[in-house]
This record gives structure tokens, C-alpha cells and sequence, in this order.
């Protein structure tokens, strides 16, 4: 849900799954945010003027997000960092971005990979094959709240 929600640009569906005392950091920046308004205001003004992709991983022992960041002039979805989310109780208490991590150390791409071009003659995919933009497919490290 939390990847789905990234991808939509939807900050009502990512606010949704804060707690009240949600916390948003980036280190080494000494910003950080806090709650939902000031979380909310945040996404809007900044992340979601962009397009994301996100790829699920784990750093330790927590759920965590490779994030890809769209380039309309390269055409492609570049590396543009690390979340780590912190759950309680269902919900993510706290992100911490890490924005220059080298994601192959997480078991993620290094490399850009190109964007998805559907149009209405774009073949079918055939039963279990992935779209080269999906990437939400399951893997391990999911939890039972479904992010």
C-alpha cells in the first residue's frame, strides 16, 4: 500500500498510514517533520511534485523502500535514495530517508531502468510475466499491515 500510494502521488493514502506523532527525517539534514499537517504540507511542496517508483527491501531488520525518482529528460526512473520505514501498531511511525545510499548494498538496482510506455497496442502480458515498471512485486520483507 505504501508504494501503490507513492506512485499515485496520493498524500491522503500515505497520511492515512502515519501515526498522529509521525515523524519524516532526511540525515544529515537537520530537517525533520512531524505529525501529519506538517508531514502533509512537506509531500506537497516537495516529494510528490515528482513521479516515484519504489522498490521494497530491508534495512536492518525494517521495512525499507529503494526510491527511484522519474527524469522526463532521460526518459528513465533514476536512484533517489533510501526510506526506512519504523512500524507500530500498523503504522509507520517514522521515515528516515536516506538520499545518497547506494542501493545494490540493499539488493536493489544501481542502474536506471527505462520508463514503461503503454499505449492501447501495447501486447498483453502474459500470465506471470511483470511489466518492466512494476515494482511492487512481493518479496520478503512485507509485513502483515500490508506495506
Amino acid at each position: 500500500r505504501w508504494a501503490d500510494a507513492w506512485h499515485a502521488g496520493d498524500v491522503d493514502a500515505i497520511v492515512a498510514m502515519l501515526t498522529d506523532d509521525a515523524r519524516y527525517s532526511m540525515p544529515p539534514s537537520p530537517e525533520w517533520y512531524g505529525g501529519h499537517d506538517e508531514i502533509r504540507i512537506f509531500l506537497l511542496h516537495g516529494p510528490l511534485h515528482f513521479r516515484w517508483r519504489f522498490l521494497p527491501t530491508t534495512a536492518n531488520g525494517q521495512l525499507a523502500f529503494g526510491t527511484y525518482l522519474g527524469d522526463d529528460t532521460a526518459g528513465q526512473y533514476l536512484p533517489g535514495g533510501l526510506d526506512v520505514l519504523t512500524i507500530r501498531i500498523g503504522q509507520v511511525a517514522e521515515v528516515t530517508a536516506f538520499l545518497t545510499t547506494d542501493l545494490t548494498r540493499f539488493g536493489l538496482p544501481a542502474h536506471r531502468w527505462p520508463q514503461a510506455v503503454h499505449t492501447a497496442s501495447s501486447p498483453p502480458l502474459r500470465p506471470g510475466q511483470r511489466d518492466q515498471d512494476d515494482v511492487t512485486q512481493p518479496v520478503e520483507c512485507r509485513l502483515a499491515a500490508g506495506f
